[in-house]
């Protein structure tokens, strides 16, 4: 018996249709402009809002052109802002040692509404500024909003010993993020035995959160890989 010759056509690679190639393409293009489009338009919103914040007061009516109807140069508002904040800190350091920074906190903390405002705000940004560790310190998982959900959480400072003895159990405080806008939650206070650390760092659980679980840790492996290889049944 003759062996088959062996044809060219045995070693060609399927050929791909015209329409197949055309959702491939659109996909990637999806894939590269959508990120780099919301990402674009989120920071570009963003300076505008910044920029029109002094910049709305920063006109010159002398170049009122077709370009510049009110006489606003672009990005000014950002140099002023700037500006701004550099001069308030140096003030700040120059008075550091005065008590003037005292006597200005002790005036706003008398007042009912601007002492809550001005309290939660000064300390949020110490934290982040700061760069403490105490804010968003670690990242927990929590059965919430009932049993057998499980949701990613922030904990952060401990609440005051009061609300523990109040309570008669030791409660840790947990912001819950929101997705895809993990800037937004609900602050929540749990026990500290139905809290389980997590070893994800704070950036890797926001980017989980903000992607809806899309977008993992590399040093989180796949489940699926971890499986062990199903081998033949025994006879």
């Amino acid at each position: 018996m003759s062996e088959e010759p062996i044809k060219l056509q045995d070693f060609e690679t399927p050929r791909v249709g015209f329409w197949a190639r055309m959702r491939s393409y659109f996909l990637a293009g999806l894939l590269v402009l959508g990120p780099t489009t919301i990402t674009l338009f989120v920071l570009f919103r963003f300076l505008w809002i910044l920029d029109g914040l002094l910049g709305r007061y920063i006109k010159f009516p002398a170049l009122v052109t077709t370009w510049l109807p009110e006489g606003r140069i672009p990005g000014l508002g950002i140099v002023a802002m700037f500006v701004l904040v550099m001069v308030a800190g140096f003030v700040a350091s120059s008075l550091a040692g005065t008590g003037a920074l005292a006597a200005w906190e002790r005036v706003l903390t008398r007042l009912p509404l601007a002492r809550i405002i001005y309290s939660a705000t000064k300390g949020l940004g110490e934290a982040i500024l700061s760069g403490r560790r105490t804010a968003f310190r670690q990242v927990v998982l929590i059965e919430y909003p009932r049993p057998g959900v499980w949701v990613i959480g922030f904990r952060s400072a401990d609440p005051p010993a009061e609300v523990s003895e109040k309570a008669g159990v030791r409660l840790v405080s947990v912001f819950v993020p929101n997705t895809p806008n993990p800037t937004s939650g609900y602050f929540r206070l749990f026990p500290e035995t139905s809290v389980r650390p997590l070893d994800l760092t704070v950036e890797q659980a926001v980017k989980l959160v903000a992607s809806a679980g899309v977008v993992q840790s590399p040093a989180s492996p796949n489940p699926e890989s971890n499986r062990a290889p199903h081998g033949p049944d025994p006879v």
